[in-house]
């Protein structure tokens, strides 16, 4: 395929913002966050996400279509883990691979800096359960109505993949 994976800069924070607005629009349970609220956010707000984490793009053929973020955890007793977060591609290329190129990506970036990484995904979402599970993640427990939407609740499991 024509992917191209990279590290967004600042010249791509427009794109970010748009990418990860569709991706809530689009999974609007499967997120922490909101599209209202994220649409209410500045430019720069996106600016110190990308200064404060590393997210990752996914491009085909030039075309942003997929993104991952992660974050080292910085306390003294933690910063030996790593957490992904906003793991979306756009839905016609789900299944095509371009996901677990990016998820093998970012996993390559933590073992440069962590010793595992943690992630959380809506537990009704079990293809996406599965696919962490591919690629090396294992529950370790569930957060009871971690999410709420209205007045909907939504579990989440936790799940980790050790790197030593």
């Amino acid at each position: 395929m024509g992917w191209q994976v990279r590290k967004f800069v600042v010249g791509d924070v427009a794109a970010l913002r748009d990418l990860r607005l569709e991706a809530l629009q689009t999974y609007p349970d499967a997120f922490g966050s909101t599209y209202e609220i994220e649409m209410s956010r500045p430019l720069s707000y996106f600016v110190e996400r990308l200064e404060k984490n590393v997210i990752l793009g996914g491009f085909d053929h030039g075309e942003l279509v997929g993104m991952v973020g992660f974050y080292q955890m910085t306390g003294p007793k933690d910063r030996h883990k790593g957490v992904i977060w906003g793991m979306y591609v756009k839905p016609r290329l789900q299944g095509n691979g371009l996901g677990s190129t990016l998820l093998d990506s970012v996993i390559q970036l933590g073992k440069m800096q962590v010793e595992q990484i943690q992630l959380t995904v809506v537990i009704t979402n079990q293809r996406a359960v599965r696919f962490y599970e591919a690629s090396g993640f294992r529950g370790y427990g569930i957060e009871k109505d971690a999410l709420k939407s209205s007045e909907s609740y939504f579990d989440e499991l936790l799940m980790v993949r050790f790197l030593t």
